[in-house]
């Protein structure tokens, strides 16, 4: 019987769109697999477990490797050795981006989401600037196969990583939305939404707010910024309160999955304005509810929401705001959108995306003698 390993390290503990992919499929490959005759067990912490929702076997690691540092070195010497030891076949990597295996002793596939580092500069600090571009991409050249969540990242992954193109799967994330939509909106006037971690520069909150500001829309529309301050939110309201739209700009912080599901539903226009996305989750999302959306026209953004949305250039704040001004103007975008997003939304499959990792892990795992 062939035996698979489910890493869990590098998911977030549910505070960003890796943990929502990790929540999402790990449990569904879980079962793809069994379904194709494997056994499975997952390897982490009891934390990482706990946020992942995992039910399954468990070989539970200590719960030093929560630190960030601990974990990357533990993957990095410890994990397929681990693996191999438990009698596995092959192993998965479900945010291998992040947690990457140093010396492959089975056969490894791993998943990257993005490499945005190298779009980015410095966007989570020298120190993992140093560990992605230096340990963490060379080595993805020893994974057995590779999955990314869009054609954007499977680029990136050959461009930045010197991996051969036919070693790589593009496996699209899928889209699940929690809970019911409440009738009444969670907030009290119109409001473009933008679901992001606050994260400086990464995630374009200054330009957003600067155009959002300079365009006039503070007259009718306020801000709702929904996610967890990761360092840039004083540099937000800073910027907030010298563009005069402190009062429009709200700050919703981290929310559940189904307040964040309230908050799409009834947004005048979803935005994801971030310098480079290796998908972009809520964008999908809210195409699911029918919502328009306004992302910047960099990384995987174009290909996930295609002709329904309004694109912008980043970096330039005069287009920002003419893109956040069309989505709630435009009567002919907004019919298309409440009518064609739910549709190319159905397109993207957590099932599917299980079902295809599931057959890789299979095939690498028959592979190796």
């Amino acid at each position: 019987m062939t035996r698979v390993a489910l890493s869990l390290a590098g998911c977030d503990f549910g505070r960003s769109g890796v943990s929502v992919v990790a929540q999402q499929l790990l449990p569904r490959l879980g079962v793809a697999l069994e379904g194709r005759g494997a056994s499975v067990f997952a390897i982490g912490t009891r934390r990482e477990q706990e946020s992942i929702d995992w039910q399954g076997q468990m070989i539970a690691v200590p719960s030093a490797m929560d630190a960030a540092a601990a974990s990357a070195v533990f993957a990095l010497a410890g994990l397929s050795l681990l693996a191999r030891g438990f009698g596995a076949d092959a192993l998965y990597l479900p945010a291998a981006n992040r947690r990457i295996v140093g010396w492959p002793r089975i056969a490894t596939v791993g998943t990257v989401h993005d490499l945005a580092q190298f779009h980015v500069a410095n966007k989570y600090g020298r120190l993992r600037q140093i560990y992605v571009e230096h340990l963490l991409t060379p080595t993805l050249r020893r994974l057995t196969r590779i999955t990314t969540v869009s054609q954007a990242t499977a680029d990136d992954v050959v461009r930045f990583a010197g991996v051969s193109p036919d070693r790589i799967v593009v496996v699209p994330n899928g889209v699940t939305l929690e809970g019911t939509p409440p009738a009444a909106s969670p907030h009290d006037r119109p409001y473009f939404l933008y679901p992001a971690r606050l994260e400086h520069p990464g995630k374009n909150h200054v330009r957003l707010i600067q155009a959002f500001a300079q365009a006039g829309l503070a007259k009718t529309h306020d801000l709702v910024l929904c996610g967890a301050d990761w360092g840039a939110l004083a540099q937000i309201q800073d910027t907030a309160c010298r563009m005069g739209v402190e009062k429009q700009v709200v700050y919703a912080g981290f929310v559940s999955r189904e307040t964040l599901t309230g908050f799409l539903a009834h947004a005048d226009a979803v935005v994801v304005a971030g310098l480079f996305e290796g998908f972009g989750l809520q964008a999908l999302e809210a195409l699911a509810l029918g919502r328009p959306v306004v992302a910047s026209n960099t990384g995987a953004l174009p290909e996930v929401i295609g002709e329904l949305g309004v694109l912008f250039n980043p970096t330039n704040v005069q287009e920002i705001g003419k893109a956040l001004g069309r989505s709630v103007n435009d009567e002919i975008l907004r019919a298309r959108c409440r009518r064609d997003g739910p549709k190319r939304a159905s397109k993207f499959s957590w099932d599917h995306a299980a079902e295809t990792i599931a057959d890789l892990l299979i095939e690498v795992s028959n592979a190796t003698p």
